[in-house]
């Protein structure tokens, strides 16, 4: 048994692990970001329907009748639609409607909000708030805000914004868009209302027409495909943040070439001091051997972190594929061993390779040789990738299960390869010989099966398919048919006139 070679092979499938490994945490945690944003959209939709059940039932009852009803409409709608808002990041429900005809209309936190939803007056809901204000002098001493329709408050905000000379040089005296007579209510009610200034008021998630009985249902469905759109931009930002970097495949590359080049060099050391020379002992001719070694080892030892890296990177690349396809994390982490090991046992033998072939150009080994030593190179490459997918199942610790499976497996496999005489490779032969045979004729039997099978599958087709005839007479017979070859008790079929109206009638 050659240890140097268990030991190299070890070495190689702990790499391998440790990068596949660094591939399997994102995947692991890209699953985690997505199946909590689903769980943020399940809710978010979830308080987006009951909205719109609460709006129906407003619309049911009538409440505030045709001038009040589109006010309750705007509360109920601004507290689902922005504990959905909330819900679609993550966050608790922030919103509450009070409804109980106080001072307040909603609660956000600990804030108290009053709603004004006017059109007449032409002042932007300011004169309801007027009116509020005056009923309750002390209803902003505690923080609390006076919500009006988003598209009123943005013209309440350019308004106030401009200078009498602006105004006057900007606005029209009348027909489309702003006025002088709007510009001047604005300015006028926070003049005569000291006790509110402009931060007092805040816009509505919702324009003012978005809220009445005619257009709220258009409301609720345009927000529904709105966070449709924040969900499938938040999953695709957990997507990003989660893919492999070349900062990363950079890292795996230079750990991968350190860790191959160092065993390489202590590799060579080790075998010169069993051959009887102390190290300081070594010539210069020595130490450019070793030098040769660890630079070949570190080339490799790159090659094969980049390999094993682009492969699971690749596998990792298609994970929200198969999140979608329902293939949870741990499942993957199976497919993302086998590939790690799988890109390893690909590197390690193209390597092999690559040494038999210029061995042969060389006239070292013969053609016979040749292929006989490359299907030993694979094989052994093939072998080791075996044991350590097997040790990472059996021990799921990172790399610790890659580096026993492969030690104790190549060690089995190299005792049984190096001490079988003929005879018992006789026997193993024999065996597979016997497997084959054994193989071949399951198959046949498989065949069988498959054609038995589908001829009583096309059978029960057709019986079932006469049990749901749209024709009474062939759906009765049909059914008897169906509940006979399903096993039913006789006694429990109706298939009499008498069995029938007893079941329905006594």
């Amino acid at each position: 048994m050659n240890t140097e070679k268990v030991f190299k092979s070890t070495q190689e499938q702990a790499v391998a692990s440790w990068v596949g490994y660094l591939n399997q945490i994102r995947i692991e945690k890209l699953f985690d970001a997505l199946t909590k944003q689903d769980l943020n959209y399940q809710k978010a939709m979830e308080s987006i329907n009951s909205t719109l059940k609460s709006v129906h039932e407003i619309l049911q009852s009538n409440r505030g009748g045709e001038r009040g009803i589109h006010g309750f409409i705007a509360e109920i709608s601004e507290v689902g639609i922005g504990n959905a808002r909330e819900n679609i990041k993550g966050n608790p429900d922030i919103y509450k409607w009070i409804n109980d005809n106080s001072s307040s209309d909603l609660l956000r936190g600990t804030t108290e909000i009053q709603q004004k939803f006017y059109l007449s007056g032409g002042d932007f809901s300011l004169g309801a708030v007027a009116k509020h204000l005056e009923k309750y002098p002390d209803y902003l001493a505690n923080g609390s805000k006076y919500q009006i329709p988003k598209d009123q408050y943005e013209n309440i905000k350019q308004l106030y914004r401009l200078t009498e000379k602006e105004a006057y040089k900007t606005l029209s005296d009348s027909g489309d868009g702003l006025t002088i007579n709007q510009w001047k209510k604005v300015h006028n009610f926070f003049e005569n209302n000291k006790n509110i200034s402009f931060d007092d008021l805040e816009p509505s998630l919702l324009d003012y027409d978005e809220v009445q009985k005619g257009t709220i249902d258009k409301t609720i469905a345009k927000e529904k495909e709105s966070l449709k759109n924040i969900n499938n931009e938040r999953k695709d930002k957990a997507i990003d943040n989660n893919k492999s970097t070349l900062e990363e495949a950079g890292k795996a590359t230079a750990v991968s070439a350190v860790i191959e080049g160092s065993t390489a060099f202590i590799t060579c050391i080790i075998k010169k001091i069993k051959s009887g020379k102390a190290i300081k002992d070594f010539t210069s001719e020595d130490w450019e051997e070793i030098a040769k070694d660890t630079g070949i080892g570190t080339v490799k030892g790159g090659a094969r972190g980049a390999s094993i890296y682009a492969v699971t990177s690749a596998l990792e690349s298609n994970a929200p594929k198969f999140y979608e396809a329902g293939i949870n994390a741990k499942a993957l982490a199976t497919y993302n061993k086998t590939a790690s090991t799988t890109a390893n046992a690909i590197v390690t033998a193209s390597f092999g390779l690559a040494e038999q072939i210029h061995k042969f150009r060389k006239n070292e080994i013969t053609e016979l040789e040749l292929l006989e030593n490359s299907q030993i190179v694979c094989l052994d490459a093939s072998v080791s990738a075996l044991f350590s997918l097997i040790g990472q199942i059996a021990i799921p610790v990172p790399v610790l299960g890659a580096v026993i499976g492969n030690a104790v497996g190549t060690m089995m496999y190299k005792t049984a390869k190096d001490n079988f005489n003929k005879k018992e490779q006789a026997i193993m032969q024999q065996y597979y010989d016997e497997l084959i045979e054994l193989d071949n004729k399951l198959d046949e039997k498989y065949r069988q099966f498959v054609l038995e099978l589908s001829a009583s599958f096309e059978e029960f087709l057709s019986i079932l398919e006469n049990a749901f005839s749209p024709d009474v007479n062939v759906a009765l017979e049909g059914s008897i048919e169906l509940a006979k070859t399903l096993g039913v008790d006789e006694n429990e079929i109706l298939d009499t006139k008498e069995k029938a109206f007893a079941y329905f009638l006594d």
